[in-house]
């Protein structure tokens, strides 16, 4: 009587296909009724596949020297720019006023920003932002002075 209720929940278990695991590996039956996991071994394919994280730091690396080296270049471009500036030349500040150059010290520039009442700026050299015109030689100032 025991064994009726018995052997018929294990058959019902039987007849039901193992499942598997959390790990990729599929459950076997054997003949004599024991389980067995297979392909535990493998290990289960990453999202985003096997060389991502390689591929992914080799492009962030590559960003981070491109950035370096364009930073580089725009810094000797302005130096360059501001070793140029000479008396007379005609330039534009970061502010957007445009004068000529007067005169030059260390690390400031007097510009002359309107002519006809002579009113005058003084800067910082690093405040110009291009260079409009060069006129170093003082060809400028013999032709207003001509004029006027």
């Amino acid at each position: 009587m025991n064994n009726l209720p018995l052997s018929g929940f294990q058959s019902m278990l039987s007849s039901v296909p193992p499942m598997a695991g959390n790990d990729g590996s599929k459950a076997v039956t054997q003949a004599d009724g024991t389980v067995t996991t297979k392909g535990a071994e493998t290990a289960a394919p990453s999202m985003f596949g096997g060389d991502f994280m390689t591929i992914f730091f080799v492009i962030i690396l590559a960003f981070v020297v491109m950035t370096m080296l364009g930073g580089r270049k725009e810094k000797k471009k302005k130096a360059a720019l501001l070793a140029s500036i000479g008396k007379n030349d005609v330039v534009q500040s970061i502010g957007g006023m445009i004068g000529r150059i007067v005169s030059i010290e260390n690390d400031r520039l007097v510009i002359e920003v309107d002519r006809n009442s002579g009113s005058r700026v003084t800067l910082a050299r690093q405040a110009v932002q291009q260079v409009l015109t060069h006129n170093s030689d003082g060809t400028e100032d013999a032709d207003q002075a001509e004029s006027d």
